[in-house]
């Protein structure tokens, strides 16, 4: 591991290895967002999909942390994870491949839609825990907050330009052809990934002396004997579940209600961006001044509120307020991200990095395709406009799982009290762990 970064500005981005690995996910967080606005787009523009139909290409890209989210953890750990994120990323890429290809052949269909968004959410999944378990490989504990902030905030700026850039394209080019860039830039991460010296350790002391059931079971059993994770698993899983039915009918609700054209829908996202990049920027700073656990609650409780907006905008002349308010949004949410991913990180045991992240996307993640299919029976029953706010008012009760645990005062979890905290329950998997290492 490096050491600690010191005083510098730069942080650990002197640190050569964390530099390739903060491209990587740069190039990778700008895939995601020309994606994430080009595949709903293809639906409602190209193919003409209905409400369901796009909410179900939403839920198909989310299925696999329900599917493969468990056992991707434990399969990460018995496996290198600068590997398993170069394959992930060089899959998608491929994948994305077949969009433009098949609407210039004359092939495109919805079927292919939901095709494409299933692999690709299949391939993210092992992507997204490899990503989690190869940070504290590169950078010591005391780094963690640091190098988390550090990767969202870059996240955060292509989110912001991102789907300006998107909505540009496809503006000029449709939207099949936005996804040759998500292409391009897959590729691209996984090659900046891949130069990464193979210098850290692993975890492949494991490998093949546990069943796979066994291994995934550890996982389980830690994250539902801590009293920290299980609490920040229920309110981040129930935020998504109706997170996902909101989203799955914003862009639906921005072309087809509002009437707004993709190069502006890519601009209001891209508002959202700026909110990001201000969370990014100050959860390190307010982790130290508010504390780590009362934040996290804080953040959700004041943050999701300002998601009501959007479905009380009745014209165009007030979008760009609604775009404003959902920036604020993204914003609290990126902090709460940024350190529930540090707590969660700080308390695991390295041995058991994949798997814990894996069973926490599995338990967070695994609401979203439930989420998006909600929001597309809903949007087709009462309106996208209606399931908006139907979605907005559940994400506001999101926090209070956190609020009712022991986060609720807890200012700092230093790794020796976090681990300590498991019940009895997680305790004979631990001392099975230790065997293994």
């Amino acid at each position: 591991m490096t050491a600690s970064s010191g005083p510098s500005a730069l942080g650990l981005l002197r640190d050569r290895r964390f530099a390739k690995l903060i491209t990587s996910s740069a190039v990778n967080a700008f895939a995601n967002q020309v994606a994430l606005l080009a595949i709903p787009l293809v639906a409602v523009l190209t193919l003409k999909a209905s409400p369901f139909q796009v909410a179900a290409v939403t839920a198909l890209s989310t299925a696999a942390f329900l599917l493969v989210g468990l056992p991707a953890g434990a399969l990460v750990d018995r496996l290198r994870p600068r590997a398993v994120i170069a394959v992930a990323d060089g899959t998608r890429s491929l994948v994305a491949l077949t969009v433009p290809v098949a609407w210039w052949a004359g092939h495109l269909s919805i079927w292919l839609l939901y095709a494409v968004a299933f692999t690709m959410g299949i391939a993210n999944v092992f992507g997204l825990v490899a990503r989690q378990s190869y940070l504290p490989l590169l950078v010591t504990r005391s780094d963690l907050t640091e190098g988390n902030a550090k990767l969202a905030g870059i996240e955060q700026v292509f989110r912001l330009g991102g789907p300006g850039l998107a909505g540009q394209v496809i503006a000029v080019l449709t939207a099949p052809f936005a996804l040759v860039v998500t292409c391009a830039s897959l590729a691209l991460s996984a090659a900046a990934v891949l130069w990464i010296p193979e210098s850290a350790p692993t975890r492949r002391s494991v490998r093949g002396r546990r069943r796979l059931i066994h291994e995934v079971g550890v996982g389980l059993a830690f994250v539902f004997g801590n009293r920290l994770l299980r609490a920040m698993a229920i309110s981040v899983g129930w935020s998504n579940l109706f997170g996902l039915a909101y989203s799955s009918m914003m862009t639906i609700y921005l072309a087809n209600w509002l009437r707004l054209t993709p190069a502006v829908i890519g601009l209001v996202m891209s508002v959202s961006g700026a909110g990001g990049i201000v969370g990014a920027l100050v959860a390190r700073r307010l982790s130290h001044l508010v504390g780590q656990g009362p934040l996290m609650w804080l953040s959700m409780l004041v943050g999701m509120p300002f998601l009501v907006v959007l479905p009380l905008v009745h014209n165009v002349s007030w979008v760009w307020a609604a775009a404003v308010a959902y920036a604020i949004a993204v914003c609290c949410m990126v902090v709460m991200n940024i350190v529930q991913g540090t707590v969660r990180q700080t308390i695991t045991p390295p041995a058991l990095l994949g798997r814990v992240s894996s069973t926490f996307r599995f338990l967070t993640w695994g609401t979203s395709p439930v989420g998006a299919v909600l929001g597309g029976l809903l949007g087709s029953s009462i309106g996208p406009r209606a399931t908006l706010l139907v979605a907005a008012v559940g994400t506001c009760v999101g926090f209070v799982p956190i609020f009712r645990s022991p986060l609720r005062r807890m200012r700092e979890i230093p790794a020796a009290e976090g681990v300590s905290r498991c019940d009895a329950r997680h305790r004979q998997p631990e001392s099975a762990l230790q065997e293994e290492l």
